[in-house]
């Protein structure tokens, strides 16, 4: 054991050593859109709209992690995922992105020739469309209590 402490302690330390004075640790991480669209639902639903910079920096995310078929995967080399797909319809909507553009246009084709369609996404995509609006509430299934 004590052997595995020291790699604990090492492996600490190193990780401590990174971290800026903000707290803060650099890095890039690439992984689903899901979260990206899940921060502009929030945005929206806390009527935060982002400055010009920002909105068109989440466009060009969407627009480099988007699949040939014009939808999004769980992570970079993953199939579509209707979950993705749907999440970053709708967040592309709340920027603004009208129907007709590429983005959104690929985006929705796509959804339709799933079979279920947006309703095919699993229930925390039914809550997201919920809170938004877009699904009644009775199709979320219920948290079970503690």
């Amino acid at each position: 054991m004590p052997g595995a402490h020291r790699a604990y302690e090492a492996a600490c330390a190193r990780l401590l050593g990174l971290q800026h004075e903000n707290g803060a640790w650099e890095g890039e991480m690439e992984w689903s859109t899901m979260i990206l669209s899940q921060y502009v639902i929030v945005l929206h639903i806390l009527e935060r709209s982002p400055d010009e910079p920002t909105r068109q920096s989440i466009l060009q995310c969407f627009r480099k992690a988007r699949t040939a078929e014009g939808s999004w995967g769980m992570h970079p080399q993953a199939p579509p995922s209707a979950y993705a797909t749907t999440l970053a319809y709708v967040a592309l909507r709340l920027l603004g992105t009208e129907p007709h553009d590429s983005l959104a246009a690929g985006a929705r084709r796509w959804i339709h020739t799933q079979p279920g369609g947006a309703g095919a996404v699993p229930q925390w995509g039914f809550f997201w469309l919920a809170v938004l609006g877009l699904m009644p509430y009775r199709q979320v299934a219920p948290v079970p209590p503690r």
